[in-house]
């Protein structure tokens, strides 16, 4: 999976200069039709609009007119109304997120709703979708179609994405771009679990690398963030591959006695720490015997 990182940071720079910014699906459904049919602008404006209106409506420079619409729509095949519902699709967006903080996986009927249309809008539900059920080979299709249009996605449509582009990079064992790629969301912003799932990301791809030598503090601050609203099952997950990194510093022994320690945990899981040890340090013909 490669991710374009110029693109990433020209379209954060256009959006600190737009303003008053409000995403009109229309003209992302109008440019992906005409450009799956091959046809140009000419063509498709031909006795309808001149060639810079289309332009402009695909590029959410204006809303066209009804009649004209409907002829573009009758000219491209949309069958779909391009009416967007907001609140549903925000209920979503906030539904998707408590998925990925939660581990949860996205409801089949999402899929329905979201699946069959070019809208930008709806492919960003329908990432979140595929992530959560792990099917990543089509998640990382909808990924580029996303990221060739980032420019067009609001701050916290883009934050999400970077999100769910980070969870198929470290699925895959690419952490060294999911830490790089996270730098880049808004840790400011107001979706609460948005930001804590980013940083548990983040820093799970920071002990991956085994750099938690230089992010004990944010390591320590996520922890308590996550105390205080009770999130223990995140906590465990991050502790587990934070000691893990730490604990390949020292010696087996010395590591299996750390291990045995641990209350939080259950005996499979700290047989599990043990085989991961092991593995890690190629020591695979010993693995079993340690772990008899």
């Amino acid at each position: 999976m490669n991710i374009r990182f110029e693109k990433i940071l020209s379209a954060i720079e256009q959006s600190k200069q737009r303003k008053d910014f409000e995403y009109n699906s229309i003209g992302t459904i109008l440019k992906q039709q005409r450009r799956s049919k091959n046809m140009t602008l000419e063509e498709v404006s031909e006795n309808i609009c001149s060639n810079s209106y289309l332009s402009k409506a695909e590029n959410m420079q204006l809303i066209p007119k009804d009649p004209i619409l409907s002829k573009l729509k009758k000219r491209l095949d949309i069958n779909q109304t391009l009416e967007f519902d907001q609140g549903v699709y925000q209920q979503t967006l906030s539904y998707l997120v408590d998925s990925l903080f939660f581990e949860r996986e996205l409801d089949k009927g999402v899929y329905r709703i979201f699946s069959g249309t070019v809208d930008l809008k709806y492919n960003l539900i329908l990432l979140g979708y595929y992530v959560t059920n792990h099917e990543y080979a089509k998640a990382e299709e909808i990924y580029y179609f996303l990221e060739d249009e980032l420019e067009k996605l609001d701050n916290l449509e883009r934050d999400i994405l970077f999100l769910l582009a980070s969870k198929l990079l470290f699925v895959n064992g690419l952490y060294f771009l999911a830490y790089k790629l996270l730098k880049y969301v808004d840790y400011k912003g107001n979706n609460e679990l948005l930001i804590l799932e980013s940083k548990a990301v983040f820093l799970m791809s920071v002990a991956k690398l085994d750099r938690v030598s230089g992010y004990a503090k944010e390591y320590n601050d996520l922890i308590n963030e996550l105390s205080g609203f009770g999130y223990y099952k995140k906590i465990t997950k991050l502790k587990y591959e934070w000691l893990l990194t730490s604990l390949r510093s020292v010696s087996i022994d010395e590591a299996f006695r750390t291990i045995e320690k641990l209350e939080e945990y259950t005996d499979k899981q700290k047989d599990y720490m043990k085989f991961h040890l092991y593995y890690n340090q190629g020591k695979h013909d010993i693995i079993l015997k340690k772990l008899d």
